[in-house]
């Protein structure tokens, strides 16, 4: 009977240690991979040429479902060949095989473990890769892995592509118990359509002509100039622009481009001693200053500009009545 309980203690002892090390022992992540969600449309430039740059499923490493294993034990080797279970198309770009993954695309892997640190990515080749874990102190056994797709039949017209989902199969030569097939998700990318290149455009256009309010010669003796009729205009950039740079520039002479202020067209009967002077603000309400001809002042991507434009004497000379006109032109840049 003694015999019999100490056989039945030595039983139970097997049975506790069996457990133990059962507890120990790895657990393999069926957590499905993802490609990434954003950033990768494609752009095709032939048969058997990249359509997208290398991207990193889930886009870290990071991530849970970028392991083999959890709840290791820390510091446990394995030997594995992790291979795509897609059909392979028969030949390489750049080194790494290209597998088939929807009827037009193809792609192509980059892999490498993180045992202490990660080294350099190596190909995955037609039979996939062969690695050598192991467990972190965290219980993981984890990975990095690119992946890029590939035209493998003339995709020229497609404005999207969408990849199947498949299964990696994870062989481990060390413990076959953790042999097993890890998911990844199915994927679409669209055409790349490059933004439009930057530019600024009026949304309403400068008067092609202002007419000004009568002006007498005996106005400009008394209060130093005449009425003024004011004009606005406005202009709007598209997404890609920073700002918009605008220049006014006189149709005639100026004496000082500071001072806002141009002589007047030269001719048979034309006025004298009087110049055109013309004035801006940048908001509704602002007290407007002389324009600074053909300086370039810098705006933001939308706006308006107040002007206004009126005679003033020049000082010493005389004035005779006649005719007095004048031309401005307004250049709108982007920048």
């Amino acid at each position: 009977m003694k015999l019999a309980i100490r056989t039945g203690k030595g039983a139970l002892a097997i049975v506790l240690l069996m457990g133990a090390w059962a507890a120990q022992a790895c657990t393999a992540n069926y957590d499905e991979m993802r490609p990434i969600t954003s950033g990768n449309d494609f752009t095709y430039s032939g048969v058997r040429r990249p359509l997208t740059e290398w991207q990193e499923l889930w886009g870290s490493y990071v991530d849970p479902a970028a392991g083999f294993y959890d709840r290791c034990t820390a510091g446990s080797t394995y030997s594995l060949n992790v291979s795509p279970q897609l059909a392979y198309v028969g030949y390489e770009v750049d080194g790494a095989a290209v597998f088939q993954v929807a009827g037009n695309v193809g792609v192509q892997f980059r892999i490498v473990e993180g045992t202490s640190g990660f080294g350099s990515a190596r190909s995955v080749g037609s039979t996939g890769s062969n690695l050598n874990v192991e467990a972190l102190a965290s219980g993981r056994v984890r990975f990095r892995l690119w992946y890029r797709y590939i035209a493998i039949v003339d995709v020229s017209s497609a404005t999207s592509l969408q990849m199947n989902p498949f299964t990696w199969s994870i062989t481990n030569f060390s413990d076959g118990s953790l042999s097993f097939g890890k998911g990844t998700a199915a994927d679409d990318i669209k055409l790349y359509v490059p933004p439009p290149p930057p530019s600024c455009w009026f949304v309403r256009s400068p008067p092609a002509s202002v007419a000004l309010p009568l002006t007498t010669v005996g106005m400009l003796e008394r209060t130093g100039s005449g009425p003024e009729q004011a004009f606005t205009w406005s202009f709007n950039c598209n997404s890609t622009a920073s700002g918009a740079n605008i220049t006014y520039t006189p149709g005639t002479s100026t004496t000082d481009p500071k001072s806002g202020r141009m002589s007047i067209e030269a001719g048979v009967g034309a006025a004298e001693g009087v110049e055109l002077e013309v004035r801006r603000a940048i908001s509704s309400g602002s007290t407007k200053r002389p324009v600074e001809f053909n300086k370039v002042s810098s705006r933001g991507t939308s706006g308006t500009e107040y002007l206004d434009v009126r005679y003033v004497p020049i000082t010493g000379a005389e004035l005779k009545p006649g005719v007095a006109n004048g031309s401005l032109k307004i250049n709108l840049d982007v920048y």
